[in-house]
């Protein structure tokens, strides 16, 4: 009777150690692929998932969409309201642009206020298009920071694979183009690259 209750009480520890074991490694994996201020892919990850959507679009003959979205004038809301008002602010920008898309598609903070988003099997690029404009009417709404009200315009960049691309590398340069010729057209709208 003594030997059964010494061998539950190690089971119980020894679950114990292995769930808290678990939990670490689950805290660090998440660290090592996520943005640590926002919570969303990091740049890497973000690649890794990329090169995985090139893979599998080439084995099923699918088309996918890369938006490169940038918040305009960014730098004024840090050099307005401070660091800690832009964090609050890039955090709730991540959320809306989380809820614009669907759960398999990929969302990744590069760093800053630029943003990569892959929309995965796009049949048209008038889609991809659709998404964009969708992300913007959401990003446009009031942003309510403490007591701060911020509103803001964004500046999305597309390219659409195969056809501005067949590498990853590629397809990012040709949304990050699209994104900087909207900035230059006077920003606040979405270009498709091709």
């Amino acid at each position: 009777r003594n030997i059964t209750v010494i061998f539950l009480i190690l089971l119980a520890i020894m679950y114990v150690i292995l769930e808290k074991s678990y939990n670490q490694n689950a805290s660090i994996q998440f660290k090592a692929n996520h943005d640590p201020l926002t919570g969303l892919l990091n740049r890497q990850f973000f690649q890794d998932r990329l090169h995985q959507a090139i893979s599998k679009s080439k084995r099923q003959n699918h088309r996918f969409a890369l938006l490169f979205v940038d918040i305009d004038k960014f730098k004024s809301i840090n050099d307005h309201f401070g660091h800690h008002i832009g964090d609050l602010t890039l955090i709730e920008i991540a959320a809306r642009l989380q809820s614009s898309v669907r759960e398999d598609d990929s969302v990744a903070r590069l760093g800053g206020d630029e943003f990569l988003i892959l929309l995965e099997n796009i049949d048209q690029p008038e889609n991809a298009i659709k998404v964009s404009e969708k992300i913007r009417l959401k990003l446009q709404q009031i942003i309510q920071v403490n007591t701060i009200s911020i509103t803001l315009k964004v500046s999305i960049g597309i390219s659409i694979y195969p056809i501005d691309g067949s590498d990853a590398e590629l397809l990012i340069d040709k949304s990050d183009q699209a994104m900087y010729f909207m900035k230059q057209s006077g920003g606040n709208g979405s270009y498709l690259f091709s």
